[in-house]
């Protein structure tokens, strides 16, 4: 068993290990400039920007889950961890997926964008799940109640998800 300042150590260590990672990927994210000006009227980039808010956000969370765990007395908080990883996988990864392939896919199949769909649908959908849950998600720490919405959260995902499927396979067998 750890003795405490061996534990001490151990949790120190952690955390400098985390710096290592969080503020790197903070500057590589912010590097690529996301809220500039683009020029046209381009319908991924909402997309592409909340994504990188998302995972902003999810390195954020994760370079406050010591003082997290502390305040709330625990040692580890699946919850709070759990609301983390959902921010960056649904939050930036997804996000990021589906900005790039509504883009891709368009483009490839010589659609003009700016006659498509803006997907404000799809992208208020998954932002909405995505925020619920991780909030949600959270919350169970402190009100077991908050469990009663997360299935409600992946709904809404799910439904974006579905939307823009649908759209995008749209795309991709439309006759020429």
């Amino acid at each position: 068993m750890f003795k405490a300042h061996e534990f001490m150590r151990v949790r120190m260590a952690y955390y400098a290990t985390t710096l290592f990672i969080v503020v790197p990927a903070l500057w590589i994210s912010l590097s690529f400039k996301p809220w500039g000006k683009v020029s046209g009227n381009d319908r991924s980039i909402k997309f592409i920007r909340a994504s990188h808010v998302w995972f902003v956000l999810s390195l954020l969370m994760l370079a406050l889950e010591p003082w997290y765990n502390r305040a709330t007395g625990q040692a580890f908080s699946h919850a709070y961890h759990g609301a983390m990883t959902h921010a960056l996988t649904v939050g930036f990864v997804s996000m990021s997926i589906l900005g790039v392939g509504a883009k891709v896919v368009a483009n490839l199949n010589g659609e003009d964008t700016a006659k498509l769909s803006k997907l404000w649908l799809v992208f208020a959908l998954i932002n909405v799940g995505c925020g619920l849950r991780v909030l949600n998600q959270v919350l169970t720490d402190f009100a077991p109640a908050s469990f009663n919405t997360l299935g409600v959260s992946g709904v809404l995902i799910l439904a974006g998800l579905v939307l823009w499927a649908l759209h995008v396979a749209s795309l991709m067998y439309r006759r020429q």
